[in-house]
């Protein structure tokens, strides 16, 4: 018994801490820990941030701070050091701060709790995006312009027109998720900096039309896995590197409007992706390189305004292009057949460069073209009937600046759809093309400056939708059609320089839209319409023609008249008061007139006012002291008329003006001191007139002066010396006058280099036969008189 007992107590007590360890291990599986393992804590706020920028968090006014600050004490979304998103959000901040936040169109901070806002970007087009405003409690993913497609990394940034300063921090390398950097538009300044060319998995970078300078960093040539890169529009100079090849994968390259130089590398033409290439507006030399040839995908190509040479290359041909721009370079020779063979071409523009021989026929090939500009070239020749293959042109055809010849092909019927067509400057002949009538879409035309004949059709009429149409400078005769007064969108007509006669219309009250006329230098006559005072114009030209009558009477109180001249007709009758409403005027010529009375009075406190000639009228009175109002104009022409009085003081206050005629009046007195301080004065013409008196040695302030005409007054005293210490002084009109004393021997120093003088004239001839001597000794004139008679000191006439 003591056996089994013994065996029993060795089985139990094996067992039971069996029994126990199974039960150990099925709770410990089937039932959670009370005290779980916590993971690994994160170092602090400011040792992760430390570990980004440094000690810069703490020092105190800058964007750095400012966002370490809000982070840790404003900033109510609450982030602890164990997210992972710390260091993105602090980035995200410090880029708020660095970029004038406070002062953004759109989406800045708000105290508001309704953080919502929305702004303006471009993507494929323009749209307005929703988000939420810039240093919210929202996620910084949720902020306006800024995605995080997986959630809570941040992939793009896009801040469009938004008003945004300051620098590109190098810092934008810490988000290192970041695939689109959209920036355009805004008053970004310094460098782009280095580091974002450490941004692996970087494809898209824009950042035009800001204020950047610098260089493009050798790095970015590095990133291959760039689609878009655009850097134009800012103030970048140096050149493009050869190493652009290495950029394979871009889609899209824009380097232009900015200060880069040097030959564009050939190894642009490794890029067989890219499908749009701006170049234009820099200071690049050489020619356009061949390589480009091989850019297969290639649709539009910018190169305008650059700086080019050389001739159009061939090569260009082989790719589908629709938009080539070389305008404004210096190219030269002919356009290779080639280009004929650019079917795809929409737009095309070689306009501004020296091309020149004639247009292929082959012109026709390229039938989608919708907007052309061949302008300002050397073109000779006649213009090719293919040319009526553009059936479909809407936009622009502009040939205007070359040589062309003979007349225009009768094809502008097809052109159905043209807004704007300028075939000015040029030899073209014949009448003015009878299809031009037929297009009814037409906007604007203009060919002025060739030889067209005959006269301008009645069916001009059925221009419904032109809005500009110019014709002078050629041989045109006729009349103006009445049919032209019905045309309701017209604002700028201009037939000047023709033979056309007749008179204008009252029906030109019609012409409701109409703000520019100009029909000078034709055989117009007959006194103005009344009903041209119910316009609403900016410009009107009527200068050399025969036209009579009251003028005044007739213009209306044109608010926002610039420029009228009436010169060269035999207009007469005196100056309304009409003439004191033209506010807005800036040049006004009503010279050889007839008109009469009293004019200045009348002519108003014009601000805008550069230029007046009155000369060769009737007027009489006096020079008005408003002339100090004036400080505006450039030039001051009174001549020839029958002003009285004295050169009023005021004129010191025309601070600007650079010419003065107002010789052949009766004004007298003596010149106002004032006169010697306007500085940028180049001309003065004060003779024969009665002015008497001395001429005050500060003339020597009219630094700037060129010639100087006091001939036939009766001025006194000596000729200043301090006249010979204007440098640039051409020509001295003394005589005729009652001058004394001996001319300083330093203006003989005048008609040598670098000085311009050529003609002096004074009263030094005596009369030997009455043994008189010359009343002014001078060793340096050109012009001795005296009296009436007068000798050419190198002639001898």
């Amino acid at each position: 018994i003591a056996g089994v007992f013994l065996l029993i107590v060795i089985i139990v007590a094996v067992a039971v801490p069996l029994s126990l360890k199974r039960r150990e291990a099925i709770n410990t599986m089937s039932t959670p820990s009370d005290a779980p393992t916590a993971p690994p804590t994160r170092a602090t706020i400011e040792e992760q941030l430390e570990r980004v920028v440094g000690d810069k968090i703490y020092e105190a006014g800058t964007a750095y701070n400012s966002a370490y600050s809000w982070l840790t004490e404003e900033d109510l979304f609450g982030i602890e050091r164990n997210d992972q998103n710390v260091v993105q959000r602090f980035i995200m901040a410090f880029l708020a701060f660095s970029w004038g936040v406070e002062d953004w169109i759109n989406c800045a901070p708000t105290i508001s709790s309704d953080t919502s806002c929305s702004g303006g970007l471009y993507n494929l087009e323009y749209e307005v995006v929703e988000g939420s405003t810039w240093l919210s409690s929202t996620s910084e993913c949720d902020w306006w312009g800024v995605e995080c497609p997986t959630g809570d990394r941040v992939t793009a940034i896009r801040i469009h027109e938004n008003n945004a300063t300051g620098p590109l921090p190098s810092e934008l390398a810490e988000l290192p998720f970041l695939q689109h950097l959209a920036l355009l538009s805004n008053r970004l300044t310094g460098t782009i900096p280095t580091e974002l060319a450490t941004v692996d998995d970087l494809i898209d970078i824009e950042l035009h039309f800001n204020e950047l300078t610098g260089t493009i960093p050798s790095g970015i040539y590095n990133m291959t896995k760039l689609i878009r890169l655009n850097l134009g529009g800012n103030f970048i100079k140096g050149t493009i590197a050869t190493e652009v090849g290495k950029l394979t994968s871009l889609v899209g390259l824009f380097l232009m409007e900015s200060e880069l130089t040097g030959t564009l590398p050939t190894e642009v033409g490794l890029l067989r992706e890219l499908q749009n290439v701006r170049f234009e507006y820099n200071q690049h030399s050489g020619t356009i390189p061949t390589e480009l040839g091989n850019l297969q995908r290639l649709g539009e190509l910018y190169l305008g305004v650059s700086g080019f040479t050389g001739t159009f290359p061939s090569e260009l041909a082989n790719i589908p292009l629709t938009y080539l721009d070389v305008w404004g370079n210096y190219l030269n020779g002919t356009l290779p057949d080639e280009i004929y063979n650019s079917t795809n071409i929409e737009s095309l523009y070689l306009d501004g460069n020296s091309f020149s021989g004639t247009i292929s026929t082959l012109i026709g090939n390229l039938r989608y073209l919708d907007d052309f500009w061949l302008n300002d070239n050397f073109f000779t020749g006649t213009i090719p009937t293919e040319i009526g293959a553009f059936s479909g042109i809407s936009n622009r055809l502009f040939m205007q600046g070359n040589q062309f010849n003979g007349s225009f092909p009768d094809v502008l019927s097809s052109f159905n759809d043209l807004g704007k067509f300028d075939i000015s400057g040029n030899d073209l002949t014949g009448s003015l093309p009878s299809g031009l009538y037929e297009m009814r879409s037409l906007e604007v035309f203009k060919a002025s400056d060739n030889r067209f004949a005959g006269s301008i059709s009645a069916m001009i009429g059925n221009l419904d939708y032109m809005r500009e149409f110019d014709v002078s400078g050629n041989e045109l005769t006729g009349s103006l059609p009445r049919e032209m007064f019905s045309m309701g969108n017209l604002t700028s007509f201009s037939a000047a320089d023709n033979n056309i006669g007749g008179t204008i219309s009252s029906m030109i009250g019609e012409l409701e839209s109409l703000v520019d006329l100009d029909v000078s230098s034709n055989n117009l006559s007959g006194s103005l319409p009344a009903e041209i005072a119910d316009l609403n114009l900016t410009k009107l030209l009527l200068a050399d023609n025969d036209f009579t009558g009251a003028a005044m009477d007739s213009l209306g109180e044109y608010e926002h008249l610039e420029f009228l001249d009436l010169s060269d007709n035999n207009f007469n009758g005196t100056l309304s008061s009409v003439v004191g409403a033209w506010i807005s005027l800036k040049e006004i010529d009503i010279s050889r007139n007839f008109f009469s009375g009293t004019a200045m009075e009348q002519l108003g406190e014009w601000s805008n006012l550069e230029m007046i000639d009155i000369s060769d009228n009737n007027f009489i009175g006096t020079i008005s002291p408003l002339v100090g109002l004036w400080g505006s104009v450039l030039s001051l022409a009174i001549a020839g008329n029958d002003f009285s009085g004295m050169i009023p003081s005021e004129i010191g206050g025309m601070v600007n003006v650079e010419v003065i005629e107002m010789q052949s009046n009766q004004l007298n007195g003596s010149l106002p001191d004032e006169l010697y301080s306007l500085e940028n004065l180049l001309e003065f013409d004060a003779s024969d007139n009665f002015l008497s008196g001395t001429i005050s040695p500060m003339i020597w302030g009219l630094t700037m002066l060129r010639w100087f005409n006091v001939e036939g007054n009766h001025l006194s005293g000596a000729i200043p010396s301090e006249l010979a210490n204007i440098d640039n002084i051409t020509h001295i009109g003394m005589a005729s006058n009652n001058f004394t004393g001996t001319v300083s021997l330093s203006f003989c120093d005048l008609y040598e280099e670098p000085h311009a003088l050529e003609f002096f004239s004074a009263d030094c001839a005596g009369q030997s036969s009455l043994e008189v001597p010359p009343e002014v000794e001078c060793g340096c004139c050109t012009k001795c008189c005296n009296g009436t008679l007068c000798t050419n000191q190198t002639t001898g006439e």
